[in-house]
């Protein structure tokens, strides 16, 4: 019963949410901007975002950089509004799993290795050999990443604590905000720390 109570709870906090990969977020935002200029702003702002290692601060600086991507463009903007909750999705992990699921390689390795192994096939004869190419490709890639032990099983141990942290004081809240106006303003405007 108690196995059942702890995967249930895992599933509503954990598995409800996926994490969005934050280059592409980047991409998305990016391709909304018409100037490139613009473009560049939004970039190293939302760079800052994710260079950060404490989740308040990170928190901080999307919220700011998402103040300054609307100024913008409303559309970029709105991409980062509707994506804050997938985008931040690897802060409720130990920080030492944070930058390996953060953004989706394991899917960008597989899509490249059926790109190329589909490639070379003129015309396939019928859906089935198609399935079974594709199928073979991922299989291989989940073999290759299966054997690698990218998270360990003690820090995963770990992240099932995660959900058990306080939640961050409102004097850390109100300090990672005023750290998050200088980091994001810094980053879109490089000059301003000079000055």
């Amino acid at each position: 019963r108690e196995r059942r109570a702890c995967l249930a709870k895992l599933v509503k906090n954990r598995l409800t949410l996926t994490q969005r990969c934050v280059t592409h977020l980047m991409r998305n935002v990016a391709g909304r901007i018409h100037r490139k200029d613009d473009q560049r702003k939004a970039r190293e702002a939302m760079k800052a975002v994710f260079a950060q290692k404490s989740p308040v601060l990170v928190r901080a600086c999307y919220q700011e950089a998402t103040e300054e991507v609307l100024k913008i463009s409303r559309a970029a903007g709105n991409v980062l509004l509707e994506a804050e909750e997938a985008a931040l999705a690897y802060l409720a992990f130990p920080a030492t799993h944070r930058t390996k699921i953060r953004t989706n390689n394991v899917q960008e390795r597989a899509n490249r290795e059926i790109k190329r192994r589909t490639r070379v096939v003129q015309g396939f004869p019928s859906r089935e050999s198609l399935i079974r190419l594709v199928g073979a490709a991922l299989i291989e890639a989940d073999e290759e990443w299966s054997a690698r032990c990218v998270i360990s099983r003690p820090s995963l141990a770990h992240a099932w604590k995660a959900q058990e942290r306080e939640a961050p004081g409102e004097a850390e809240v109100l300090a990672a905000r005023e750290a998050a106006r200088k980091i994001i303003g810094s980053a879109i405007d490089p000059k301003e720390d000079e000055g």
